[in-house]
């Protein structure tokens, strides 16, 4: 649901640690900063789908650009939910990044390490447990054999007997 704007209506930059990437968010600064968390959360679906807009972690900074957010600069965490934008946000104005927003750790995009470890934790169950996979790939393994050795014992001498082929000589 999105967030009603309270007071007069602001433009504030914000830049997302997780995708190195900035973006704005519309708000009044009538507003506090749990609703500043909820227009972020809403933003930026569907990559903070998954969590509640409470489990945001967001920094006061004033940046130019992406290039100096560095960790540095993260000085000044927003935990006080309940202040309002005006109190916490002074002289808004221009492109620069006001917020910094990181998304909890457990709850966004797969890292490649959680990939590997899914992957290879459900293949160990299917193997384990599944005789399935197993009888699959013995299946696919001697019809590779029986594709390399059948046109192979067309040309042997006995094969032809038996199939009573004619041999060109």
């Amino acid at each position: 649901m999105p967030v009603v704007i309270l007071g007069t209506q602001i433009t504030l930059w914000c830049f997302d640690l997780r995708n190195d990437s900035k973006f704005k968010v519309i708000i009044g600064d009538g507003n506090d900063i749990d609703d500043l968390k909820e227009a972020i959360k809403e933003k930026c679906k569907p990559f903070f789908d998954g969590f509640g807009s409470y489990a945001l972690i967001l920094w006061r900074v004033n940046a130019t650009n992406a290039t100096q957010v560095t960790p540095d600069i993260l000085n000044d965490k927003l935990v006080d939910t309940a202040k309002t934008i005006e109190e916490t946000f002074s002289n808004i104005q221009g492109s620069n990044i006001r917020v910094v927003v990181r998304a909890p750790e457990s709850h966004n995009k797969f890292s490649q390490r959680d990939i590997v470890y899914f992957f290879s934790s459900s293949l160990d169950h299917t193997v384990l447990y599944s005789p399935i996979i197993p009888n699959t790939y013995l299946f696919l393994c001697f019809s590779f054999l029986l594709l390399i050795v059948k046109p192979a014992q067309k040309t042997h001498s006995r094969y032809c007997r038996a199939t009573r082929c004619i041999s060109v000589r």
